[in-house]
C-alpha cells in the first residue's frame, strides 16, 4: 500500500482515500490493534493535496459519531497532510501578496 500513495503516485491515488477510511473499522475488527494505525499511515503518507485533507474532513463531518479511539489515529495519521496544505496555502498567499507590491 506505501507504494500505491507514494508522493509520485499520490495524485492519482486520491481516488484510494475514501474507501481506505470507509474500511477502517472493519479493518480494526479483523486485524490486530496496530493494523489500523499502519493502515492509515500508509495511506496518507505520501499525500500532501488540499483534496487529500478534504477527503479526511468530509469523512469526519460525516461520521461525528465515529469510534473514538479510531478518529484520533485518522487525526494522528493526517497531522502532516495538515500541516502540508496549511503551509502551502501560507507560501501561496505570501507570494500572492509580494507579487501585488511588486516585491
Amino acid at each position: 500500500m506505501l507504494y500505491l500513495h507514494h508522493p509520485l503516485r499520490a495524485q492519482s491515488a486520491v481516488k484510494y482515500l475514501r474507501p481506505s477510511l470507509d474500511l477502517l473499522q472493519e479493518i480494526q475488527l479483523t486485524g490486530d490493534i496496530f493494523f489500523p494505525t499502519r493502515w492509515l499511515h500508509n495511506t496518507f503518507a505520501g499525500h500532501t493535496s488540499l483534496e487529500a485533507a478534504g477527503i479526511v474532513r468530509t469523512f469526519l463531518k460525516e461520521h461525528p459519531d465515529y469510534p473514538y479511539f479510531l478518529k484520533n489515529k485518522i487525526l494522528q495519521a493526517t497531522d502532516l497532510l495538515d500541516r502540508s496544505v496549511k503551509l502551502s496555502a501560507n507560501h501561496a498567499q505570501k507570494e500572492h501578496s509580494a507579487a501585488l507590491s511588486g516585491k
